[in-house]
């Protein structure tokens, strides 16, 4: 089961690079839902440009990110950065990279990780 659409690596600065799965789309309306109420429209459009801009690095491998296997055993594929206060999970892979999860930097980021790899190889 993908989670989410892959970014292609050729995707010029300019197009959109957010991930097309629904799940990952309403984690991304939460977050500037909540930053709004919090911090006004201004912070989250801030906020947007942010996480958008770490987007981009991770697609054009231009950011440091460290395997998932330093947290869970058995998650080599996977690979995290801090984006903000949260954190990106995603498979970075020859032709695509793959945003799987948007999670909170207070998330419990292994059992995430866990729980991801377990879903992983429940998969044919």
């Amino acid at each position: 089961m993908r989670c989410a659409a892959p970014l292609r690596k050729h995707v010029p600065p300019h197009e959109p690079i957010l991930p097309a799965d629904a799940s990952r789309g309403s984690q991304l309306v939460e977050i500037a839902r909540w930053t709004i109420e919090n911090f006004g429209p201004r912070q989250a459009e801030i906020y947007e440009a942010e996480l958008l801009a770490r987007c981009e690095a991770v697609l054009q491998g231009q950011a440091y990110s460290r395997r998932c296997s330093v947290l869970v055993d058995g998650a080599e594929d996977l690979r995290f950065i801090r984006a903000g206060e949260h954190f990106l999970i995603f498979l970075n892979r020859p032709d695509e990279v793959i945003i799987v999860d948007i999670l909170h930097s207070r998330s419990d980021l292994p059992r995430h990780v866990a729980a991801l790899t377990a879903l992983k190889g429940g998969e044919g």
